[in-house]
C-alpha cells in the first residue's frame, strides 16, 4: 500500500468540514435506529429469534444482499420489521427461514379444542 500526502485547499478543508457536520448530525438518528434494532431483536419472540438469525447473516458467510436475493424480499420490507416497526407477512418469513435454512421446532404439542359439546 502506498500513501500519498496531499495538502488539502481551503475549498477542499471547507467541503470536508462541511461533510464531517453532515455526518455528525445524522448520528443520533443513526444510534437511536440501531437502538431500536437491538431492541427488537432481543425480544424472546419468534420474531426476536428470526432477527437475530437475520443480524447474524455473516456469521453464515452470507451478505445481507444475498439474503434479500434469495428471500426475495425488498430492503422497504425487512427494515421496518428489523426495526420493531412492522411484523412481516407469513410468506416473507417462510422465505426467510428457507433461504436462512432455518429449521422450526415446537416446544410442546399443541392442544386443539374440541367444539363437540
Amino acid at each position: 500500500m502506498v500513501r500519498t500526502l496531499k495538502t488539502l485547499s481551503d475549498e477542499e478543508s471547507a467541503r470536508l468540514r462541511n461533510l464531517a457536520a453532515a455526518i455528525e448530525s445524522e448520528r443520533p438518528e443513526i444510534d437511536a435506529r440501531l437502538q431500536r434494532m437491538r431492541a427488537a431483536a432481543a425480544q424472546t419472540t419468534f420474531s426476536g429469534q428470526l432477527r437475530r438469525a437475520i443480524h447474524a447473516v455473516h456469521q453464515q458467510e452470507m451478505f445481507l444482499p444475498t439474503l434479500l436475493e434469495r428471500a426475495n424480499v425488498s430492503w422497504d420490507v425487512l427494515e421496518p420489521f428489523l426495526l420493531g416497526d412492522s411484523p412481516l407477512p407469513g410468506e416473507v418469513i417462510d422465505r426467510l427461514v428457507d433461504a436462512l435454512q432455518l429449521e422450526l421446532h415446537a416446544k410442546a404439542e399443541p392442544e386443539f379444542r374440541s367444539n363437540q359439546s
